[in-house]
Order: structure tokens, then C-alpha cells, then sequence
């Protein structure tokens, strides 16, 4: 079997899917990671044969615009000619990988194609290369709330690739969240559990002592700082927990070590850190609300406080709040007590802490990536089309499929 896995330029909506396709290499089938060049060496450290599919798009300009929405309209009703904003930076998208990522699909004769949930080019090479799709849901579906837009937002790279808009609406989809922090979903969900990965990290981690008092890690994704600096607000966090009862460790990025002021004493550094490594000794993590660092957290059993800026960090947020494994804070609670309060609030009640098992529990029962890979196979099977062997065209330059 040949499976052409693809994601949008973010790293982090690229990194759900390395388990999985692992797991499809040591099954002994055909790995390729396809991508906007940007991706390419993210996908090539992680141990795949890559391809170029389209171009780059700057999607950091079209976040930053639907965040940074003028006085008076809120992030979620931020809207365009074509539903939220954030739909517009998906078209782009679209835009900029379906030709390609379409002719690699047939070139390479993949048989079947994994898509992350929001690189809509993906199911549309698909059905034109006959093939079968499958999503990845890398966190809660925040598509879900746009659904009756996606098959306008897609229709004129459809049209040109002579396949169905709605293609974008179909197909089984792989979901890593427990059922609790689901939101309604039409079509086929296939679970699956989540494997933390967040590329190459350090073993700082290891090096933590036992904790001598209750545990805080404060981690911010890679994504915000990105952005903007002041969508990075850790400084601010470590000075509203000053005085806690408890132990700070802060886990941050080389590249944003930069950001952070002098650190107070008894407040512990880490640099690019897995946090699979870090967070089994902690009894509460503070972050943005990123899927990535939610899901690993919960991996662990670890309740949470979230203060979100993006629309699919809220949503994530807002679920985690519901199934009482956490609170949700806002931007403007930074300042005063508020975030000190909460934080204090989940330390003293036990109940919290079992959320965050039960959702544990529950990700843990969860198959495998190995045990999906039999799946795949049979929807390869099923949905099996005639593409062609050969790659053409710029989207070949550089690369060199390899059979495992």
C-alpha cells in the first residue's frame, strides 16, 4: 500500500499525523509526505521521503487578521464574503496545493491519501486521483461550525480539477480527542489514540528532581509568539503565580527564550523540551490552548488552565472546561488575580485532577496508530482508482519516493 500523507506549512498541524505514519512504515508500506516547501524539512526530520506540493502561503498574515479584528467584533464572528475569516486563509490553502498535491497523488500511484482536518486540498486530489481520503482530526473538529460553508470555500479549485466541492464533507475521519471533548460530527469517526510528538525535542525533562510541592508547567506552543510577541505572555503568567504554593517550570522554545525576562527564583527552564517528558511530574499545566499541548497534557492525566486567542484554541478550551478537567481564562485575566485564583482553584479540588484521568482512561482504550493501519489498507482496497507510476513536473524536483 502507498499512503501520501499531507498537511499545511504549520508544524503543528503536521505532527498528529507522524505516529501514524510510522506506524505505516514499520507495517511495511509505501510512505510520502507531501507539502508547501516551508513543511518539507519538518517532515524530512521526522524520518519521511517528502515532495513538494504548491506553494507557500503566509498564513501567519490571515491568523493575525481574524485575531486582531477591529474594536468591537469578536474573534468568533469574524466574517468574510464566505463565512469566518479563518475560512480565507483555508482557501488560500486550497489554492496553493491542489494542483500539485493532485499530481503527486497520481504520479506516485498512491492508494490512499491522510489528510490534517483543515488541508481541504487533500480530499479534493483524492477524488481526482481516485483514491480514497481520510482526515485527521488533530484536535476538537472546529470545522464543524463552518461545515455548510467548506464546499463553497473549495468549489473553484473543485470545479477545476473537475471534481465534486462537497468531496471536502466526505470520508471517515481519524479523531485522537476522547469522545467527552467531542463536538457533533456527520460521517464516520475512526479513533485513534494519541501519540505525543512535537518534533525533535530535548530530555531536559529527565533532569527534573522529584517535585518537593505541587507542579505547574507553563508552556505556550510554538505558534503564538510567531504571531505576535504579545500573544506570548509568559512573563506575565509566572508573575500572577508568584507566591503560590507551588513549584514553576517553564518550557519554552529555543527560539523563544528570547522573550522571557530575568526569571524569579525557584522558577525552572526548559528548552525545547518534550513534554511527554516533563509533564507526567506535574499536577497542572497553564497554556495557550493548542491541541498538541492539551492532548499531551491530558495524556498524562494533567488538569489544565487555558487562555485562548484562536478559534480552535477556545474550542478545545471551552470542551476541556465542560468535562471538568479544567478552566478557561481570558486574555484580560492575565492581569489581576484571576489567573492565580484559577490556578490555586484546580490545585485544591481532586476533582479535576479525576477529569483529567477519566479522559485519560478513555484516550488509552483508543487504537493504536498500528492497529489503524489494517484500516487504511481495507479503505485503499475499496476505494482503489487507475493513477498513473510517474511524477512530472516541479512537484518532482528533489524527490525520491522510497518503498520501506
Amino acid at each position: 500500500m502507498r499512503v501520501l500523507f499531507t498537511a499545511w506549512a504549520w508544524p503543528s498541524h503536521l505532527y498528529p499525523l507522524v505516529p501514524l505514519a510510522w506506524a505505516c512504515r514499520a507495517a511495511g508500506h509505501d510512505v510520502l509526505v507531501a507539502g508547501q516547501p516551508e513543511l518539507l524539512p519538518t517532515a524530512a526530520a521526522a524520518g519521511f521521503t517528502t515532495v513538494r506540493a504548491g506553494r507557500d502561503v503566509d498564513a501567519a498574515a490571515f491568523v493575525r487578521d481574524y485575531v486582531l479584528s477591529p474594536a468591537g467584533e469578536s474573534t468568533a464572528a469574524a466574517r468574510s464574503s464566505r463565512g469566518p475569516r479563518a475560512l480565507d486563509m483555508l482557501a488560500a490553502l486550497t489554492e496553493a496545493m491542489a494542483d500539485e498535491l493532485t499530481g503527486v497523488a497520481r504520479g506516485w500511484g498512491a492508494d490512499v491519501l491522510v489528510h490534517e482536518l483543515t488541508t481541504l486540498a487533500g480530499p479534493l486530489a483524492a477524488a481526482a486521483a481516485g483514491i480514497a481520503s481520510v482526515r485527521f482530526r488533530y484536535g476538537v473538529d472546529v470545522l464543524q461550525r463552518g461545515r455548510s460553508w467548506l464546499p463553497g470555500v473549495v468549489e473553484p479549485v473543485a470545479r477545476r480539477l473537475g471534481v465534486d466541492p462537497a468531496e471536502v464533507l466526505r470520508g471517515p475521519a481519524l479523531d485522537p480527542c476522547p469522545e467527552a471533548l467531542r463536538v457533533p460530527a456527520e460521517g464516520e469517526t475512526w479513533p485513534i489514540r494519541y501519540v505525543p510528538y512535537h518534533g525533535a525535542r530535548s530530555t531536559d525533562g529527565l533532569r527534573l528532581p522529584p517535585p518537593r510541592q505541587r507542579r505547574i508547567c507553563i508552556t505556550w506552543g510554538t505558534t503564538m509568539a510567531k504571531l505576535d510577541r504579545t500573544f506570548f505572555p509568559v512573563n506575565r503568567v509566572i508573575a500572577a503565580l508568584a507566591g503560590l504554593d507551588a513549584e514553576i517550570v517553564v518550557a519554552v522554545t529555543h527560539a523563544q527564550r528570547h522573550l522571557l525576562t530575568d526569571l524569579p527564583a525557584g522558577v525552572t527552564l526548559l528548552r525545547s523540551a518534550a513534554l511527554d517528558l516533563v509533564l507526567p511530574s506535574c499536577d497542572l499545566l497553564i497554556h495557550q490552548g493548542g491541541a498538541g499541548t492539551m492532548l499531551t497534557g491530558l495524556r498524562f492525566g494533567v488538569p489544565q488552565v487555558t487562555v485562548p486567542r484562536l478559534p480552535d484554541h477556545a474550542l478545545h478550551s471551552d470542551r476541556l472546561a465542560a468535562a471538568g478537567a479544567g478552566l478557561r481564562l481570558t486574555p484580560a485575566e492575565l492581569s489581576g488575580g484571576a489567573l492565580r485564583q484559577a490556578a490555586g482553584q484546580v490545585l485544591a479540588t481532586p476533582a479535576y485532577r479525576a477529569a483529567a484521568r477519566a479522559l485519560q482512561a478513555a484516550m488509552l482504550r483508543h487504537p493504536a496508530p498500528a492497529e489503524t493501519v489494517p484500516e487504511l489498507a481495507r479503505l485503499a482496497t475499496a476505494g482503489r482508482g487507475e493513477p498513473g507510476r510517474v511524477l512530472t513536473g516541479p512537484a518532482a524536483a528533489g524527490s525520491s519516493p522510497a518503498s520501506c
